[in-house]
């Protein structure tokens, strides 16, 4: 799935503060990932009322 250049990364559905609502994100084991920046952010769509919710962002280095 895409949002233009955007990935899109579907989860399980979320019930409520304190339940998660987690997936897994595989990364390859290539070098060239390195010292490579991910930059992850979580969007919460209510399909009763059409309104998004936004996360925190969050900023990952992959490596030493």
């Amino acid at each position: 799935m895409s949002l233009g250049s955007l990935p899109l990364l579907p989860a399980p559905p979320w019930i409520g503060p304190g339940a998660p609502a987690g997936f897994v994100l595989l990364v390859p084991n290539q070098p060239a990932l390195v010292s490579a920046n991910l930059f992850l952010q979580g969007a919460l769509v209510d399909a009763v009322t059409g309104r998004i919710g936004l996360t925190n962002a969050l900023h990952i280095r992959i490596g030493p």
